[in-house]
């Protein structure tokens, strides 16, 4: 079998990698390919990273990590927002999804910053497998979206950063 994993940033990702990730997205989230594509290219930035697994040429996962901004103890910092995670549906509960975490976990640990996702509750099990940690819900703020579910983290301090009067204040935008 041939596979493939990639990492690339948006001024790599070309009009044939567009069109395959919209079409995988749009599998989970049916808004339509046109919506998809103008949803990236209003919203991803420059910076912001594309994991890609090929297995015989056909894109069967991908991993959207955004380049954002968080306030900590009024010093801004850099973290990367994990956007999405998808596995093409006929590919799913085959180990991909391991493959893509493992993959993107040391991508974030390369860039040497944190990284930080929003999930709902049936997933936290499956994150925290990959050493992802729940954060409480006291311990941050997401001042520019707004969302009821669960907040985790990825190469935090944990002791220092879970602590509730250090509140770290994310900006998704």
């Amino acid at each position: 079998m041939s596979l493939i994993i990639l990492s690339k940033q948006k001024k790599d990702i070309s009009i044939q990698d567009l069109k395959l990730i919209c079409n995988l997205k749009d599998q989970k989230w049916n808004h339509g390919i046109k919506s998809q594509i103008n949803w990236f290219k209003k919203n991803v930035k420059s910076k912001d990273i594309h994991n890609l697994l090929f297995i015989k040429k056909v894109l069967v996962g991908y991993v959207l990590l955004r380049e954002r901004s968080c306030i900590k103890n009024e010093n801004i910092k850099k973290y990367l927002l994990f956007d999405t995670l998808i596995i093409k549906e006929e590919y799913q509960n085959k180990g991909y999804a391991r493959i893509m975490m493992n993959f993107t976990n040391e991508i974030i640990r390369k860039k040497k910053m944190a990284s930080f996702l929003i999930c709902e509750k049936e997933m936290i099990k499956f994150y925290q497998r990959f050493n992802w940690f729940l954060l409480e819900t006291s311990s941050f703020k997401i001042m520019d979206h707004n969302f009821s579910s669960n907040g985790m983290a990825f190469n935090l301090k944990k002791q220092q950063d879970k602590i509730g009067e250090n509140i770290l204040n994310f900006f998704f935008s």
